[in-house]
């Protein structure tokens, strides 16, 4: 038994949650955190052998630390139900984690991101790095939306990449930008920050040049263009909902 519990997070994928849990088969334990799912993912799950915690709401940090909580092993990995472990990142984190000589707290890995079928290798997700596995008890995760894994010590990078199918079809992804947008919207307040009228008009245009131009989003071709398109009217809803509840909050009596 390898000691490395591998941990899902899911909604609604009935669908996919089997092949996640077998793919993390490798691990000595499974953990599914499911965000109050209504169709058949929690049945699904238990019967591929994983274990099922609930935890629902809008915070994806707190989400991740039910599923940290709740680990048995010390090391801990995580896993979205739209990717997957290849062979090569799967022997690499099986030699990483029998090993009593690591120092390391912590490992990003290297996302490998597919958009409708192609690979993009430039633009916003070309280099896309993340701290998906650590120690237990090497820290939490923070933020609302664009969680992020405050891993205390020292964090290494992982040879091989995982594969992150970001959206198979656009109806779907276009339905999950305008959830992470509202999302988005909430976390930015409570935050602290604050919508203006230069942060929804300007910032939208400011990322898709970032993204396309300079980051060369273009050399994806179509599929560049598509996705960073998306993702400048992802930062303009998210700005404009923020706009909208300041709005609603400021005429409160």
């Amino acid at each position: 038994m390898n000691p490395v519990t591998g941990v899902i997070i899911a909604k609604n994928e009935a669908k996919k949650i089997r092949q996640v849990v077998e793919n993390l088969s490798f691990c000595g334990e499974v953990l599914v955190v499911d965000n109050k799912s209504t169709d058949q993912t929690v049945v699904v799950a238990t019967k591929s052998g994983a274990k099922v915690v609930s935890q629902g709401g809008q915070n994806f940090a707190e989400i991740r630390n039910a599923g940290l909580k709740e680990a048995q092993h010390p090391w801990v990995l995580f896993v979205d139900a739209d990717e997957t472990i290849p062979v090569e990142l799967k022997n690499e984190i099986i030699q990483i984690v029998n090993n009593p000589e690591i120092k390391k707290s912590g490992y990003q890995i290297h996302r490998r991101n597919y958009f409708l079928g192609h690979q993009m290798k430039y633009g916003e997700i070309g280099c896309d790095w993340v701290v998906r596995m650590a120690k237990k008890d090497a820290g939490a995760w923070e933020r609302g939306v664009h969680e992020v894994w405050a891993v205390k010590g020292e964090v290494g990078k992982l040879k091989n990449s995982l594969v992150h199918q970001t959206a198979t079809n656009l109806t779907d992804f276009l339905d999950k930008t305008i959830e992470f947008a509202q999302r988005h919207a909430q976390a930015n307040l409570a935050e602290g920050k604050r919508a203006s009228f230069w942060k929804v008009f300007l910032y939208p245009k400011a990322k898709f040049i970032k993204a396309y131009i300079f980051k060369a989003g273009w050399r994806d071709g179509v599929h560049g263009l598509v996705y960073a398109m998306i993702m400048t009217w992802h930062s303009f809803l998210a700005w404009g909902d923020a706009w909208a509840l300041q709005k609603k909050q400021s005429t409160k009596p």
